[in-house]
């Protein structure tokens, strides 16, 4: 209920504003033309009495002050005639139909009786002038015409602008109603999402071209993605540890079993609590591995980036593992002479290049022959560690790199199963590039690093 209320008053909200600038665009534009409008009437009257008045003086000149006052006359009982005052040089009014006191040379406006004063009064518009024989010549326009055109006007503007009002509430209602309605869909999307339905993703709206909400509706599709593949990630991961776990934890429960019977003898006891401690290890190593990943996914572990020697620091690990590799009965080589730097986090690295070396000699067979590389390709600076085992079908690389992901062959070796998946983790921190390759014969583990490196933080 307050959902649909919140809808509804946003809706509302939405349609009050756009109505509101609606009306606003239409009033800030009446108004214009309105004064505009009755400016132009008043233009008109002007230049008309303008006219008028250069006439007359025409007039006198050619008829005298005779021919004058008969022009006036006959002008002044036309219909729509314009107002005439004429008062001679002594003083004497010939004509007056203004109703007015003696106006002032120029433009003037006055307040005169209308008709007989049947109408009241109203507004007139003067051009008086001195004629060349002394006489004062007063011509009027009545600017009632002004005003029935701004009456005119103004009734207009007020019912168009309630149909404007009236046609702007029903579009933004229309407008936002539908908005609201697919902004309503990505939402029950969410929902059903959270539902457990992890296939329901956000519509678009058609074939038209995308606008906002559809935009929106591709982020919260792109963040859904996001979430199942996280959540079919944890599911898998589940499966896998629950997998994984139960052989170290069966060794342990049998070797407890054999702690406890009292037929057992004193060897075979001491067996047991040793066979029981190397399956905690195991336990205890797939957690770290678990918890080493989730930190380096996160962000959480040491992520300080520095300019340093890849070339360098491979050689040092290198050199750390070479002893146990051969001791194993494996040959390690790496050629890694030449400094190349790059941006990255010293100990990632250094724990990216020890899963790598691990990985090569806990999967191949006595003799085989491993080999470490960092060398520069273009404006790439690539490690690669490669071995001549049996390496990796082109089928499974890709599955390679999920965490607790074993080739049958690899069932009963040790490890937790997440070398190659925290080495990839690794390189989604530093920006890198990652490839499973075939090393003819074995597999290839290439890690490339762009000049500079972009720190996440």
């Amino acid at each position: 209920m307050a959902t649909e209320t919140l809808r509804l008053s946003t809706g509302a909200r939405l349609s009050a504003i756009f109505a509101a600038l609606l009306v606003g665009a239409f009033l800030m534009a009446g108004t214009i033309t309105f004064f505009a409008t009755a400016r132009t009437v008043e233009n008109a009257i002007r230049e008309r009495i303008a006219l008028e008045m250069q006439a007359m003086e025409f007039e006198i000149g050619a008829e005298g002050f005779a021919g004058l006052v008969e022009a006036i006359r006959s002008r002044a009982n036309q219909p729509g005639a314009l107002g005439y005052r004429l008062e001679s040089h002594d003083g004497s009014i010939e004509i007056d139909n203004l109703r007015h006191s003696r106006p002032q040379p120029g433009w003037t406006r006055v307040e005169a009786g209308a008709d007989g004063e049947q109408h009241g009064a109203q507004t007139l518009l003067v051009l008086s002038r001195l004629l060349p024989d002394g006489s004062l010549l007063s011509i009027a326009g009545n600017l009632q015409q002004a005003e029935a055109v701004r009456r005119a006007v103004l009734l207009a503007l007020g019912w168009s602008g309630a149909l404007a009002l009236l046609i702007g509430l029903g579009a933004a209602a229309f407008v936002t109603r539908r908005a609201l309605a697919r902004m309503a869909a990505v939402a029950d999307a969410v929902r059903r999402f959270a539902a457990g339905d992890h296939a329901v993703r956000a519509a678009h709206a058609g074939t038209r071209a995308p606008d906002d909400i559809d935009a929106i509706a591709d982020g919260v599709n792109s963040m859904l993605d996001s979430v199942a593949t996280l959540a079919a990630s944890v599911r898998r991961v589940s499966v896998a540890v629950a997998h994984d776990l139960r052989t170290p934890l069966s060794h342990m429960r049998q070797q407890l079993e054999t702690v406890g019977d009292p037929d057992a003898s004193g060897a075979e006891r001491e067996a047991a609590v040793s066979g029981a401690q190397t399956a905690i290890d195991d336990v205890m190593r797939t957690f770290d591995a678990i918890l080493s990943r989730s930190e380096i996914e996160s962000g959480t572990a040491p992520n300080s980036f520095e300019t340093l020697d890849l070339a360098l620091l491979a050689a040092t690990i290198a050199n750390a593992y070479s002893a146990d590799i051969e001791a194993g009965g494996r040959r390690l080589f790496s050629c890694t002479a030449t400094p190349l730097r790059v941006q990255g986090n010293r100990y990632l690295l250094a724990r990216a290049i020890a899963n790598l070396l691990e990985n090569a000699a806990r999967h191949t067979p006595t003799g085989t022959d491993i080999g470490i590389e960092v060398f520069a390709h273009g404006a790439t600076v690539c490690l690669s560690v490669a071995d001549n085992g049996p390496g990796i079908p082109e089928s499974e690389r890709e599955r390679a790199l999920e965490p607790f992901y074993r080739l049958d062959r690899s069932r009963g070796s040790t490890g937790s199963g997440l070398g190659l998946a925290i080495v990839a983790a690794i390189a989604r921190q530093h920006r890198a590039t990652l490839v499973l390759d075939d090393a003819h014969p074995g597999l290839r583990v290439m890690l490339g690093f762009g000049a500079r490196p972009s720190v996440t933080s």
